[in-house]
């Protein structure tokens, strides 16, 4: 579990570095009714629709992930 973590981690850091600051991203193994909080500031990036529309259902903002440029995109824009 912790390579996968790592890895994870990395991948973040190679294609998003410029833009999330490490101290600012949370990989996490946990189930999702333990994350999905009411803060307007948490923001998901994932590759599940159902993940993002249950995230940005408790009041959250979510993007769910395509490809890195579209992310990138949604971020800088903030038309997510």
């Amino acid at each position: 579990m912790w390579i996968l973590l790592r890895r994870k981690r990395a991948w973040i850091a190679r294609y998003f570095g410029k833009f999330l600051a490490p101290q600012n991203v949370i990989v996490a193994r946990v189930p999702k009714e333990e994350l999905i909080c009411s803060s307007g500031l948490d923001i998901l990036i994932h590759d599940r629709a159902g993940n993002i529309a249950d995230w940005c259902g408790a009041g959250a903002r979510g993007i769910v992930f395509n490809d890195v440029n579209s992310v990138i995109k949604d971020l800088t824009s903030g038309q997510f």
